[in-house]
């Protein structure tokens, strides 16, 4: 199931970053995290850094406190197994990530994480990935 290599958002922080941007008259009648991920995809393009992260909502890793249903991780790479993924030391975006997206989209994120989740189980077993840490099966799922 699929592994994201970038910086985790939490629920909180991705509910506060969208109320802090909400007018009178939305142009969207929900506000979710679907629309926070819009939004966020949107401001990115206007700051021309789409092409540096893509976002995309996850479930809630195990280890943090449950808030909502998902997250987001404004991501820079993607695998589809478990497999931690590092940051690339001759990339400036996955080095500096977290101050881009503070400065640049106003997003308060985690520093470089690997997510992984498996998207057939009901709980989804989401959970951070350290160096290392995927079982065989995990690996080939």
């Amino acid at each position: 199931m699929p592994c994201y290599g970038g910086f985790y958002v939490a629920p909180s922080t991705w509910t506060d970053w969208i109320q802090s941007r909400r007018s009178p008259h939305p142009p969207y009648n929900m506000w979710n995290v679907a629309t926070a991920e819009r939004i966020i995809e949107k401001v990115m393009a206007e700051k021309d850094i789409q092409h540096l992260f893509r976002v995309r909502m996850v479930p809630i890793p195990q280890s943090e406190p449950y808030e909502s249903s998902y997250g987001l991780m404004a991501y820079r790479r993607r695998r589809p197994d478990c497999q931690y993924l590092p940051p690339r030391e001759d990339s400036p975006a996955d080095l500096d990530g977290q101050r881009m997206l503070k400065d640049l989209v106003g997003l308060t994120a985690s520093e470089w994480r690997t997510l992984w989740y498996d998207g057939e189980s009901p709980n989804h077993g989401c959970r951070f990935v350290l160096p290392s840490a995927c079982s065989d099966d995990e690996r080939q799922a």
